[in-house]
């Protein structure tokens, strides 16, 4: 049964939002198969917005609102189909239908959740949209981690056969995600791809005297050896590999995703603040990733 905000509060777990989208619909069924893998509860949840000023005639308002509050209910019926289809009857899923702005509605929802997870466009929006305004949004004022699901028809039984693919820079802000690609790697049973950019600058194609790439390489490779260390020993079953780029991560990353079922990025680099909204990388797949993207943001990034 749908449950409207404000109700007793109940576990969240995996969180997806949905608004009638055949992307967002996708992406509820990619939700399923995360919370079957880590035997984490399901909830999906529709925003009802009014689209009208709130002066408007009351009988106008409540004909849209009725209206409105049927399309979020076929929607959360078509999505807990689906999610039923992937999860069975005895798994446990909630719908949720919120009055209001979605963004502040699954903000306010995900403070209690493991993972948010949206599709990577919504209704109204052109195919070349590379993310919503919703999902944008999440990302940067979100507070758990957030899953971009792109490249995802919904048909799939499962997660992918890939590696996991993560991008780390060396800064504080990129353990986070390092954790959360390492815990899933070990949960889908696949290699995990790390890979290193030690420069923000394009540095590719330059010959000055002064960048002795060799003695640089060895000791980024030295670097992220030592980094990984620890976290090989929590994780002694994942398969690790690396590689250190001196440029740019996007187009390597990009690279890596192609075959990958998830890339996981940090919400803000070396150079981000407290106050960044997205980091340049993450804000770039956005635009292109070919697979499951997952954005984490760091303790500091709130």
């Amino acid at each position: 049964m749908t449950q409207h905000a404000g109700n007793a509060r109940a576990q969240v777990g995996v969180l997806a939002a949905v608004d009638g989208s055949a992307a967002a619909l996708g992406a509820a069924r990619w939700a399923a198969l995360h919370a079957r893998r880590h035997d984490r509860p399901l909830t999906v949840g529709c925003a009802v917005q009014l689209p009208v000023p709130s002066g408007a005639a009351g009988s106008t308002r409540t004909d849209f609102l009725d209206a409105l509050r049927g399309r979020c209910e076929r929607a959360l019926g078509r999505a807990e189909t689906a999610v039923r289809g992937v999860l069975g009857a005895e798994h446990p899923v909630r719908t949720v239908l919120w009055e209001g702005p979605p963004i502040p509605a699954i903000r306010a929802a995900a403070g209690d959740a493991d993972l948010v997870v949206l599709g990577d466009r919504g209704l109204g929006e052109s195919p070349e949209s590379a993310a919503g305004s919703v999902t944008s949004a999440l990302i940067a004022y979100g507070v758990c981690p957030v899953a971009v699901v792109r490249g995802w028809t919904g048909a799939e039984e499962g997660l992918g056969a890939g590696p996991v693919v993560v991008g780390v820079d060396g800064s504080a802000h990129c353990t986070p995600a390092l954790e959360f690609a390492l815990v899933e790697a070990q949960a889908r049973g696949a290699v995990l791809e790390v890979v290193h950019a030690w420069s923000d600058v394009p540095l590719t194609g330059l010959d000055e005297p002064h960048l002795q790439w060799e003695t640089i390489q060895q000791r980024e490779d030295a670097v992220l050896a030592e980094s990984l260390a620890g976290w090989q020993e929590q994780f002694p079953g994942v398969t690790i590999r690396r590689e250190v780029v001196h440029d740019r991560p996007v187009r390597h990353l990009l690279r890596h995703a192609d075959d990958a079922q998830l890339l996981v990025v940090g919400h803000r680099g070396r150079g981000g603040f407290a106050g960044m909204m997205v980091g340049s990388t993450s804000r770039a797949l956005l635009h292109a990733a070919p697979c499951p993207l997952v954005v984490v943001r760091d303790a500091g990034g709130h």
